[in-house]
Parts: C-alpha cells; structure tokens; sequence
C-alpha cells in the first residue's frame, strides 16, 4: 500500500493505548546520549522498512521502545507523584491486547476471517489460507496428462508461496518440485533445464498464450471458506512447446520484488 498506509497501519499494529509509550520511548532514546545509538538504529531500520517494506516489519522494534517509554513514563511519573499513571498505562494495555489480540494474532478460525472482515485487513493472515487446496488443483491439471508427457514437464510457479506449497504438499501427490523466478527461487533453476510442457501457476493468462505454442487454460484457483487472497482467481494453464526455451527465458522471468 506504500508509506502512506504503512504509516496508517502503525497506531493499529501497536495499538492506541501502547502508541503513547511508543512515541515516549523515541523520546528517550534521542534524550539520552548512552542510549542514542540504540535510537539512530531503530530509526534507521524504520525508515528502511518505510521505504520498502510491509506494515508488520518494524514489529520488533515496538517492545524495544515501549519499554523505553516505561522508563521515561516512571521518569515523569516519578517526578509529579503520577503514581497512578503507571497502573492506568497498565489496565490500559490490558484492555488493548483483550480487544485487539484476534486482530495481532491468527486467534479466529479459517472459516469466520472473511466473516470478520480479517482477509482484507490482514492480508498476511488470509495468505495462510487454501495452500493444500491449490497443491490438489495443480496435481489434477498435472494427473491429466500422460506418463509421457510428465517427464518433460515442469512446474512454474510465480512465487515462492505457490512454490513452496508445491514441494511442500506435491510430493504425496505425485508432483515434481516447483520453479520460480521469484527472489531466491530463481536461483535454484536446474542447469539445462530442457522441456517441451510447461504448468504455470499464477501467471498472467494473456502473457503464457503469447509465450506457447500451444496453451490450456485447465484451472482457476479458488478460494477456500471464502477467504481472498491473491492467489484467488489466478490461473493454472498447461503451456506446450514454449516458444523461448525456458532456459534461454529464464534471465527475464526474474522477479525480486
């Protein structure tokens, strides 16, 4: 969603009763020279993570600065006699992490996150979903071909999670392992990969029609209980005869975004 929604995301992440805590902890971390350094790092590492990341990255730097908070809270609280601002802090936190613990952690069952709104406001969650579901779908478009034709033959996934769900679930299905050129994935291409069909899983339809001389559209990914990710929707179509080896083609269908 980019910065804007990063930085909208924050309050939600940390939580409104904690969020004081967290801005008092960069206070104190800046304020205080000996733990300077440990601030320039975590603003550093924000600020990466700002640039390129997602919402949920700088998770481990809140409880290093909400516990710098509640130093500088005690601090305060110290010097006014606000004895009762640390319980208030405290009950607070409590409340927050009761009402928003289902939305910080996977607590709500598969079936009701569409329900609850949850796979779109935590897509992380819904990204854990349907993962069997589509290794099965895979293995029927890859059980509808002959004996012949599965030995030459690959799988392409077009990234690491459809990937990876393949070499972790295919194997009792028959399947080979997957490739990707999605980041690491790319690297782990056999060397003189030759083939004359390829099953792609996830990639544009209109780009592997143009890519093969022969394509099949022979399925959709489907969602399960309801859950939208985005993997939803995306096709998995048998390409025969690709029309650039896949060796020759591999360069360019490199992606490590």
């Amino acid at each position: 969603g980019g910065p804007i929604a990063f930085l909208a995301l924050q309050p939600v992440l940390i939580g409104p009763f904690t969020l004081p805590l967290w801005f008092m902890g960069w206070y104190f971390l800046f304020a205080r020279p000996a733990y300077r350094p440990l601030g320039v790092a975590a603003l550093v590492t924000f600020l990466l993570f700002l640039a390129v990341g997602k919402a949920y990255y700088p998770g481990p730097l809140i409880p290093v600065l909400v516990a710098a908070g509640c130093v500088q809270l005690e601090r305060v609280a110290s010097r006014f006699a606000w004895r009762r601002a640390g319980l208030l802090a405290g009950g607070a936190m409590l409340l927050q992490a009761a009402v928003m613990l289902p939305i910080g952690l996977p607590l709500v069952p598969q079936a009701s996150l569409h329900r609850f709104g949850l796979d779109q406001f935590r897509k992380d969650f819904a990204d854990t979903v349907g993962w069997p579901e589509l290794v099965v779908q895979v293995a029927v478009a890859y059980q509808h071909i002959s004996p012949a034709e599965q030995r030459d033959t690959v799988i392409l996934a077009r990234n690491y999670g459809e990937a990876g769900a393949i070499d972790l679930y295919g194997p009792r299905l028959g399947l080979p392992n997957a490739l990707s050129p999605h980041l690491t994935y790319w690297f782990w291409k056999p060397p003189h990969l030759q083939v004359t069909n390829v099953i792609t899983v996830g990639f544009d339809e209109a780009g592997v029609r143009r890519a093969c001389a022969d394509a099949t559209l022979v399925g959709t990914i489907q969602a399960v209980d309801n859950v939208l990710n985005e993997e939803v929707g995306r096709p998995i179509m048998l390409c025969r005869r690709p029309i650039v080896p896949l060796d020759q083609s591999w360069p360019e269908l490199r992606s490590f975004a």
